[in-house]
């Protein structure tokens, strides 16, 4: 088996983990860990059989789950996106990015009628939600 990581997805570290308790990514939520197993089957498909993971991933933009078809970040950190771009990044909806700027958890800037959020933001608010459930994971556990 092929532990090595694919281009722009590190999900096929899964094929490392032997025990069901052994999660490779801590902190992880229940969706988080569906994405990435998703994308671990998605890239051993592209390797395997290409053509059919292609006319997959077709399908999959046909009804709107463009999420699990890979795509690089190549976005400065810096830059400023679309609700729909943050949400893309954060793995969430956009009325997620928008709830959490309303509750003082994410800083926007409106622009005309919409609003926009800086990438490194994004970043670290998902790195900082990730750390935060997984503390909370393991209060609940230990008590």
């Amino acid at each position: 088996m092929d532990a090595t990581p694919g281009p722009g997805r590190d999900g096929e570290r899964l094929i490392g983990a032997v025990k069901p308790d052994a999660w490779p990514y801590r902190g992880d939520s229940p969706n988080a860990k569906l994405r990435r197993v998703a994308h671990a089957y998605r890239a051993r498909l592209a390797r395997v059989a290409p053509d059919e993971c292609a006319e997959l991933d077709t399908i999959m933009r046909r009804l709107g789950q463009h999420w699990v078809i890979p795509r690089p970040v190549t976005t400065d950190p810096q830059a400023w996106v679309s609700a729909q771009d943050a949400a893309e990044l954060a793995a969430v909806d956009a009325a997620t990015i928008h709830r959490l700027r309303e509750r003082g958890r994410l800083t926007g800037r409106r622009v005309g009628v919409r609003w926009e959020y800086r990438v490194a933001d994004i970043l670290a608010l998902s790195g900082t939600t990730r750390t935060r459930t997984m503390e909370e994971h393991h209060r609940e556990n230990n008590q």
